[in-house]
């Protein structure tokens, strides 16, 4: 075979190669988007679903077990979106109010915040900061990372040496919006 033809078969073989390439390819992440929508549509429609609660709650009082159920209630600190349904449905004694669960937790990590911060070891500030972690837990409704960021706004508030008697007015400012917080606290030097 001469060079000219050999190349221009080379040339052929590797745009054969790379077109086939970009079908398999291209047909297998279709296959792919195809297969979760199918996945979806077999198993996971609202009937479907209606019938696996029907079931789980049949079966789970016939054997004496027990099931939980999550519901995120909280889009931000003190900003609740009753859904009236699951309220009507459990009765107060059934519910975990995880909110209150963490607050132990977020007490915590905040007192743990506090005492490894350098500049709340001065003693106007020892005098205070259980109490002002205590506030914290109690306004972020269970929101660990509202809670971590309302610490570290009060830590900065300290480091710039603002009125120890400031820092309850400085807590109740901090806005609830979890973004517009990280964006305030992350520009703040």
């Amino acid at each position: 075979m001469d060079p000219i033809t050999a190349v221009s078969f080379a040339a052929s073989a590797l745009t054969f190669i790379d077109v086939g390439y970009k079908i398999v390819t291209g047909t297998l992440e279709l296959l792919q988007a195809k297969a979760e929508e199918w996945i979806d549509e077999l198993f996971f429609g609202p009937n479907d679903i209606k019938k696996a609660f029907t079931d789980l709650i049949t079966r789970s009082t016939q054997r004496g077990c027990r099931f939980c159920l999550f519901k995120d209630s909280l889009a931000n600190p003190g900003q609740l979106r009753p859904y009236r349904q699951f309220e009507d449905t459990f009765s107060d004694e059934q519910r975990i109010r995880l909110h209150e669960l963490a607050r132990f937790d977020i007490v915590l990590a905040g007192r743990q915040m506090f005492e490894k911060d350098r500049s709340s070891q001065r003693p106007q500030v020892q005098a205070c900061y259980v109490d002002l972690v205590d506030k914290v837990a109690d306004a972020s409704h269970g929101v660990l990372s509202w809670a971590s960021l309302a610490m570290r706004s009060l830590l900065k508030a300290i480091a710039r040496y603002d009125p120890i008697d400031s820092l309850k007015q400085h807590l109740q400012a901090i806005t609830r919006d979890l973004s517009k917080l990280y964006k305030r606290i992350s520009h703040v030097h």
